[in-house]
């Protein structure tokens, strides 16, 4: 997460802010394909998430997790968050994880914006709500949500 940690650093000095390492934050792992270049193995690589996305949360990335894994592990650091107080935190991580958490869980997914328009680096995802009472996408990327 160390491009995490860099993008997060203005931020952090500009609002005198510690930047605090959620273990749930990082990007999808990979699995088999940990290591190869994201133009061998994209398509294989994101075949289990585009299937959660279908509510086939039981598929795995191979050597990997599977949906319900990746969900309660950035839910687990959302709560950890959460329960440290933050009212409205600010969360660095992996374009993948934004993406995906995002329109995994949130009562107003928009499926389309992953081929739209996907979240590039510094990119970023507005949601409303709570791990246990739910979210609501309230920006994509500098668009308000439907």
């Amino acid at each position: 997460m160390v491009r995490s940690q860099q993008t997060a650093q203005p931020t952090s000095t500009l609002r005198r802010l510690p930047i605090v390492v959620e273990p749930g934050f990082h990007e999808i792992e990979a699995g088999r394909w940990e290591g190869t270049p994201e133009k061998d193995s994209m398509r294989t690589y994101l075949a289990a998430p585009l299937q959660w996305l279908g509510g086939n949360l039981d598929a795995r990335i191979p050597g990997s997790i599977d949906g319900h894994e990746f969900v309660k592990r950035v839910n687990d650091s959302l709560r950890a968050v959460k329960n440290r107080g933050s009212k409205r935190p600010v969360i660095f991580s992996h374009g993948g994880t934004i993406m995906f958490w995002t329109l995994l869980t949130v009562s107003n997914p928009d499926m389309s914006k992953l081929q739209t328009d996907p979240i590039h680096n510094t990119g970023r995802v507005v949601v409303k709500g709570t791990p246990d009472k739910g979210w609501k996408l309230i920006e994509w990327d500098g668009k308000a949500a439907a």
